[in-house]
């Protein structure tokens, strides 16, 4: 520790020096302020402890301290004097002191004080380095953080959002930056002729710019696309454009499909890109032929096209290599959950929900090597339109009518399969009501109508068709009303963006949503009924429609 004395009593000032000496301090004594100053100026980087004297011939230790304070000096100063009247301890503290000593210095004393300015200085040390690194780390957070809003802004441009366009499909992407830099990770699906949807999913190597680059290559060529082409010739024609923009070091894994919604076939081709599967809650499900070089690896290599076809709840999960490195360990996971657990047939109908079960798998069987890279995800599964069942196909009417109980005037309770014809059949038998005394005929008319608008709904978009999930349609006969109370087994959905007063709104919830939670079908239900009310889940509906009888009825 360098040392500075400043004392005019010759005496104090080289029985202290010994001292800090023997102690092996570095001792440098002066006897006047200006001789002080000018040598601190001088080593002031250097210098760690000032003691000196408060009453000196040319001047004071107190205005010393203060001109060291002022030019934000890490000098600690500690202030010693012969008269106590001088200074209070407090004041001379309050200024900036270290300590203040009154003499005859007692040399214990002074070095129990050294020691702890030591570690106070150390300790000193250690926050200013700590300071710079945090500063450090902040400058680098606020680097990564707008990093991660330019991912975000470009991949919410590369990445598609609006799938109203599919008419008979369920939709749902995901994409999880995890490393720092802008991935290479693309995804895209888009129309390709009529009833027809490309598939695009793709991995540039590495990050950065040329990953970034890459992935707007493959926007800029998928978005004027040939029509007619198999999906090897759009991996090779993807493959040349690559050429022309990627450094040599690139490469790109990338899956190829035309999916058609009428048929449900799926015609693809892979180029060194993880094989995707299929996944059911009623069947061991499957994986995808994987073949073929990368691109710009095996260029201008022939690859094959392959067809499999999406039976009914089956989902097809494409993914890039960030979500686990051996698909066969996922694929066999999640196959024996399926087949372990009946209830996932209700969770087969949420996408959404099983693609976050996907995730969650491939962490639990791979734990240190999921999420190892960015990470894209598609899940595409079949959604069938209301006339998907033909007439033909339902012969035998107790496996569709699964229940009819409580058939009275006063109540009426069906438990029926999610099958369009049987909605047909529910409907006919309503119909044959019609000449009952309590329902005036206009009023049965509009029931019937509401009752076939919501069960349909509960059919189509709450049980998705699936044969297993049931809808119970309980009517109750009173003096002045009806009451209908409709229950899907479906997940439900937000109530509050049933109705609206802005019929703009109406359609663009329509195309957003789908008919369930934007359709003009429940607003007309809400027309015709007195009464329109939905539990918080969403899958339960009770309809209120209340008698008006004329004056001669009433007497």
């Amino acid at each position: 520790m360098l040392i500075t004395l400043l004392d005019d009593d010759p005496i104090i000032i080289e029985v202290l020096k010994d001292y800090l000496e023997r102690s092996g301090h570095e001792v440098i004594s002066f006897t006047t302020i200006n001789d002080a100053i000018n040598n601190i100026e001088k080593q002031s980087s250097k210098i760690d402890l000032l003691i000196s004297d408060i009453c000196l011939p040319d001047g004071n230790g107190i205005n010393l301290l203060e001109t060291l304070k002022q030019k934000n000096s890490d000098i600690d100063v500690v202030l010693m004097t012969g008269y106590p009247g001088s200074i209070r301890a407090s004041d001379a503290i309050l200024k900036g002191a270290r300590a203040y000593l009154r003499k005859p210095i007692k040399l214990e004393e002074l070095s129990i004080l050294i020691s702890q300015i030591i570690n106070h200085r150390q300790n000193l040390g250690i926050i200013k380095d700590l300071t710079k690194k945090l500063e450090k780390e902040i400058i680098k957070r606020e680097e990564l953080y707008k990093d991660s809003l330019f991912i975000k802004k470009i991949y919410s441009r590369l990445f598609p959002t609006n799938f109203s366009w599919l008419k008979r499909t369920r939709v749902q992407i995901k994409y999880i930056p995890i490393s720092s830099s802008v991935g290479g990770d693309y995804l895209d699906i888009r129309p390709y002729g009529e009833n027809k949807a490309l598939i695009f999913v793709a991995d540039v190597s590495g990050h950065g710019t040329p990953a970034a680059f890459g992935c707007i290559a493959l926007k800029t060529y998928l978005s004027s696309v040939k029509s007619g082409l198999m999906p090897d010739q759009i991996l090779y024609e993807a493959e040349t454009a690559l050429s022309e923009i990627l450094p040599e070091e690139f490469y790109v894994t990338a899956f190829c499909g035309i999916y058609d919604e009428s048929n449900r076939t799926l015609i693809y081709s892979i180029a060194g890109h993880p094989a995707p599967f299929i996944i059911s809650p009623i069947n061991k499900g499957r994986m995808l032929k994987e073949k073929g070089s990368a691109l710009k690896i095996g260029f201008n290599t022939s690859r094959t096209n392959y067809k499999t076809v999406l039976d009914e709840q089956e989902v097809l999960i494409i993914y890039t290599d960030g979500l686990i490195q051996d698909e066969k360990i996922l694929f066999n996971a999640l196959k024996s959950i399926t087949n372990s657990d009946t209830s996932l047939i209700k969770l087969f109908k949420d996408i959404k929900i099983l693609m976050t079960t996907i995730l969650d798998t491939a962490v639990e069987v791979s734990p240190t090597h999921a999420f190892s890279d960015d990470i894209a995800i598609l899940a595409l599964s079949p959604a069938y339109p209301v006339n998907y069942i033909p007439l033909s196909s339902n012969e035998n009417l107790e496996e569709d009518v699964i229940l009819f109980d409580n058939v009275s005037r006063e109540w009426m309770d069906f438990v029926v399969s999610s099958s369009p014809y049987v909605l047909e059949l529910l409907v006919k038998y309503l119909q044959a009501l019609e000449n009952q005394p309590e329902i005036p005929h206009k009023i049965l008319e509009d029931v019937i109508y509401c009752i076939r608008e919501i069960v349909g709904n509960a059919m189509e978009w709450g049980n998705l068709y699936m044969p297993d999930f049931k809808v119970r349609i309980s009517t109750v006969v009173l003096e002045d009303r009806i009451m209908i109370k409709v229950a899907d087994e479906g997940p439900g959905f937000n109530v509050r963006n049933v109705f609206s007063e802005n019929p703009e709104e109406i359609q663009i919830n329509r195309e957003k949503l789908g008919k369930r939670d934007g359709g003009y079908g429940l607003a007309i239900v809400r027309a015709k009924m007195d009464s329109v009310k939905f539990n918080d889940k969403g899958n339960v509906v009770i309809m209120t429609k209340k008698f008006i009888q004329s004056l001669e009825d009433k007497l």
